[in-house]
């Protein structure tokens, strides 16, 4: 039986295993100026209303939540900084909780395009 040796470069791609000086060279994106992190959302002005007629599963609603107690209007970096301060519990990851319900908050999206929204871009 042989033991498994150290990564070595192959020739077809350096790597930071095998070349530590391409740490930072690795082409991965800058993020982008457009992405769901880098907008400002706002509360709808009938957002009780809404929530009222269309209930949300617990975890979007402290989405909410967190946006109300920021003043109604936040990045997604706050939204998901202030979710420490409400009811918010759950195993998985606050990034993948916004990714899942950002478009049923925003009316966007093919399943929930036209649906009345709870959040607008500021």
């Amino acid at each position: 039986m042989t033991k498994i040796t150290n990564p070595t470069s192959n020739g077809k791609a350096d790597t930071p295993t095998t070349n530590p000086n391409t740490v930072n060279r690795m082409g991965i994106p800058a993020p982008s100026s457009r992405s769901s992190a880098n907008i400002k959302v706002s509360l709808v002005p009938n957002v009780l209303e809404v929530l009222t007629s269309n209930p949300l599963p617990p975890q979007a609603h402290c989405l909410l939540l967190a946006l109300d107690n920021l003043g109604g209007t936040a990045t997604k970096a706050e939204i998901l900084k202030e979710l420490d301060n409400t009811s918010f519990n759950t195993t998985q990851s606050k990034d993948r909780i916004w990714a899942f319900y950002r478009q049923r908050l925003m009316g966007e999206g093919k399943d929930y395009g036209g649906a009345n929204p709870y959040l607008v871009k500021a």
